[in-house]
């Protein structure tokens, strides 16, 4: 009996639902959301406003600082100015993990750990190795890509001006953004499990089966470039946002990777419960958001795992594990 469950689920998850089903049941929920958003325009307009003069001085004076910074030369914004944006973002906020990693410290982390008897800390060949290669990606490959990006967001028309976009505006792209990535990433990433593109390509990536925040860019260039980079600026360019606004999803969007291959499941942070047991179990997951690995059947072994259980946004600081326990102790 349980032997034919186990190949149910596998079948399950290797057929997937169906393409056609599957798309019409995400344009009825994109379109359900932004129905939602217009219907409650009015009222949210004027609440989301208020809170735009509070701290949209804030940050027009600080986009005004960066433009100013490089002489209102809106080529050199859009290209230099997004590469030393989201690059102090980045190493500014994975080196903190990367002294976790590199330490075991502090020891009270070490509860929220998701694959408790891996990497602490990191073994330092490993940690190094994840470095360099991230380095690599996020310097020698990045910059001709942002390069890339100035060109198409000046052939969209989109802006770079100091008048930043109104605050629903922002948050109406981004569901769009939301949508755009969830797709380009999803399909992308089940391509590269593939015969081929795994073999040649994706492989490396999956060298490590309990990743850790730096590894989070350590995949062949390649890949960098088709799964990571391309779906994050689809979204920015197919509705022209403003140069300010892509800015804030690409900080977004390291945030979450970051997060996603920390090892880590931390307290008031998204669970990246699913991810992890993406790497433990090579299947499963393929998405960012879950929501086409749920249309397409393809989180079934994750759902029917322990993870899945732990799988749960932190809002105390009991571990994940603890609170799935005494759930159990309690049923």
């Amino acid at each position: 009996m349980e032997t034919d469950m186990t190949n149910n689920t596998l079948k399950k998850c290797k057929d997937g639902g169906s393409m056609a089903g599957s798309f019409k049941m995400m344009v009825v929920m994109t379109a359900g959301i932004l129905i939602f958003f217009v219907a409650a325009k009015n009222s949210m307009t004027w609440m989301l406003q208020q809170f735009l003069f509070v701290s949209g001085n804030f940050w027009t004076s600080l986009y005004e600082s960066i433009y100013n910074l490089f002489g209102g030369n809106e080529f050199l914004l859009v290209s230099l100015g997004t590469m030393m944006t989201l690059s102090i973002f980045y190493w500014s906020l994975v080196s903190v993990m990367i002294f976790v990693d590199a330490t075991g410290k502090p020891d009270w982390i070490h509860k929220y750990k998701i694959q408790q008897d891996c990497n602490i800390p990191v073994d330092s060949y490993k940690l190094k190795r994840a470095f360099k290669r991230t380095f690599f990606n996020n310097t020698v490959i990045s910059l001709p890509y942002c390069f890339l990006t100035e060109w198409l967001f000046r052939l969209r028309g989109c802006s770079a001006s100091t008048t930043l976009p109104e605050f629903h505006t922002v948050l109406l792209e981004m569901l769009v953004f939301f949508a755009v990535q969830e797709i380009g990433f999803y399909y992308s990433h089940r391509l590269l499990h593939h015969g081929w593109f795994y073999k040649n390509i994706h492989k490396r990536h999956h060298e490590y089966t309990s990743p850790f925040a730096v590894s989070n860019f350590d995949v062949h260039p390649l890949e960098h470039v088709i799964s990571n980079l391309a779906p994050m600026l689809a979204g920015p360019i197919i509705v022209g946002s403003h140069v300010a606004t892509m800015w804030m999803w690409f900080v977004m969007g390291l945030f979450n990777s970051i997060s996603a291959h920390s090892g880590y499941h931390l307290p008031f942070l998204p669970s990246n419960e699913p991810h992890d047991f993406h790497h433990l179990k090579f299947v499963n997951n393929f998405g960012t958001w879950g929501i086409l690995d749920r249309l397409h059947g393809t989180d079934a072994l994750f759902r029917e795992s322990k993870q899945y259980q732990n799988h749960r946004i932190l809002l105390g600081f009991t571990p994940a594990r603890e609170l799935a326990n005494d759930s159990k102790n309690v049923n």
